[in-house]
């Protein structure tokens, strides 16, 4: 992987340096709080690449369990050998 591009405990302490307090609005608050937390899961998710469980629970927390859908895919997907048999796949 790719070496990171930003320092993810300086970016998630400017998320988290923001003043929500100041946001009279409580749905525009919500939504830069909701935002934020988001935001900052996606960070740590990135942070961790290559490190085993500790990637593994941080995808688990930002984009949840896959579906059985989702595994039958990555299933399919791993099935292939060549880059010709990609040309097999016809789309839906």
């Amino acid at each position: 992987y790719r070496k990171l591009k930003f320092d993810p405990y300086t970016l998630q302490r400017q998320f988290f340096s923001q003043r929500l307090e100041d946001i009279p609005d409580e749905d525009i608050y919500k939504l830069y709080h909701d935002t934020i937390y988001e935001y900052s899961g996606l960070v740590q998710c990135v942070a961790s690449v290559g490190k085993g469980a500790k990637f593994f629970y941080n995808s688990l927390r930002v984009f949840g369990t896959p579906q059985e859908k989702d595994v039958k895919n990555a299933k399919f997907i791993l099935h292939f050998h060549k880059e010709e048999d990609a040309e097999e796949m016809v789309p839906r």
